[in-house]
């Protein structure tokens, strides 16, 4: 129990350092990540819902139009994912931090995978190994771009890499239940 504690601990010092990292990011690239994003689909979606109707009310350039009525093109799971938060701060709700706390996750279990690989002896790398390939993953890939801005789009890749991430995780952790749930999420962000 105490190690499972311990783990979880310096997992949530991970995430805060990469939120803060994000967040530098963010004020060099002079994004406001308080504000919803530009492209804040989900965040209607998300209110749609919420007012019982599926139409988000406004056409952007990737919503369709049906009988007079605009409708996104993407897939359900992040505006549920919004649902809640959406709920209580309404037009106030910023999909850029959301989506940075996906990506933070993601990272965190890109690293607890590879640790899973490391302790069943399918790679020879150490933690430090490891945590060098999640930080690079994080930093040095087309996910880090991904996440900043918080847009449609990016949140939905974000949210479906974090899907795979945790698939991977439950796979080889030998979970199949959760691994067969977080299949399911990565199909409910693909349109």
């Amino acid at each position: 129990m105490q190690k499972f504690l311990r783990r979880r601990l310096t997992d949530s010092i991970f995430f805060a350092i990469l939120m803060v990292l994000l967040g530098g990011f963010a004020l060099l690239l002079q994004l406001h990540p308080a504000q919803p994003s530009s492209a804040n689909h989900l965040i209607l979606q998300a209110q749609a819902w919420l007012h019982s109707h599926l139409d988000i009310g406004v056409h952007f350039h990737d919503t369709i139009i049906v009988n007079g009525k605009a409708y996104i093109v993407y897939a359900p799971l992040p505006s549920l994912l919004m649902l809640p938060f959406v709920a209580m701060l309404g037009d106030k709700f910023s999909d850029i931090w959301f989506t940075w706390a996906f990506a933070a996750f993601s990272i965190i279990l890109l690293f607890r995978t590879l640790e899973v690989m490391r302790i069943h002896r399918i790679t020879n790398r150490t933690p430090l190994e490891n945590l060098i390939f999640a930080i690079t993953f994080g930093f040095g890939t087309i996910a880090l771009w991904l996440c900043l801005g918080g847009t449609v789009w990016f949140t939905v890749q974000t949210i479906s890499i974090f899907g795979i991430m945790i698939a991977l995780h439950s796979t080889l952790s030998k979970r199949w239940p959760l691994a067969t749930l977080r299949i399911g999420m990565v199909l409910l962000t693909r349109t």
